[in-house]
This record gives structure tokens, sequence and C-alpha cells, in this order.
């Protein structure tokens, strides 16, 4: 069984940080570094994102669509990804006009990929829109 150690920070700024050492056999240890390797993620962010899934308490499809008849799919960890971590800053200022801002972003984002599947002969733009539609359908975005 192998030891599982996971460090802290040395000065936890705006939140208590804990670290905590862990035991997992040899399957669990092969999941956390396959898991690791695919999504590019660091061992604590697959660590925190399982944890998050994992210890989520449990609710209705009434309170987790928002009153809005959503669906709830299949729960998934969510880690955001590092290399984006850059845009986080601009968009913070937008304080609450975010949510008109995120619906125009993802209108625009869709534009974009319409574009770009005009222009190609690839199936995987195609599904990139078919997708970006289903979600804006999904989440409200379309009017």
């Amino acid at each position: 069984m192998k030891q599982l150690i996971i460090t802290q920070p040395r000065r936890a700024k705006r939140r208590l940080e804990k670290r905590i050492t862990v035991r997992l056999d040899q399957s669990q240890t092969e999941l956390l570094a396959e898991t690791t390797r695919k999504t590019g993620q660091s061992l604590s962010q697959v660590v925190r994102a399982s944890l998050q899934l994992g210890l989520v308490p449990q609710v209705s499809e009434k309170q987790e669509s928002g009153g809005f008849g959503i669906k709830p799919e299949r729960a998934q960890a969510y880690i955001f990804p590092p290399e984006l971590a850059g845009l986080l800053s601009s968009y913070r200022a937008f304080g609450m006009e975010i949510w008109p801002e995120r619906r125009r972003c993802f209108g625009a984002l869709l534009a974009i990929c319409e574009v770009a599947r005009a222009h190609s002969q690839n199936a995987q733009d195609q599904a990139l829109c078919a997708e970006l539609v289903r979600l804006g359908r999904r989440f409200g975005f379309f009017r």
C-alpha cells in the first residue's frame, strides 16, 4: 500500500488549508496517476475535485435545476483549466454584469465555431457546434 501526501502552501491565504496523508492501494494509485496524466492537472487538483464530487450533499432534481426544469446530468468533478487562470481577473471585474457577459461570450463562441465549421470538412467542428447549441438550449443562453 502506497502513501499519498498532499502538501499545503506555507502560508494559506483566505482559507484554512490542511495537509493530509492517505494510504492508497496500487489500483487507486494507478488511477490517480492516469487521471493526472490525462487531465494535465496536479495530484492535489484531482483529489480536490474527487472529494468535491464525492462529498456533495444529495439534492432533489428541482433543487439542482434551480427551478428552471433543467434535468441534472450525471455529476462530474469540476477542475478549472489552469492555462485559463489568467483570464479570471478580467472577468471578475464585471461584478453583477457577468451574467449578460457570459451570454454574450457564449453566443460569440458559437458564432466563431459556426464560421470555422462552414469552412471545414472536419466532423469535429460540426459536433462542437451541435454540442454548443445543446448546451445553449439546456442552460437558457438562447432567448
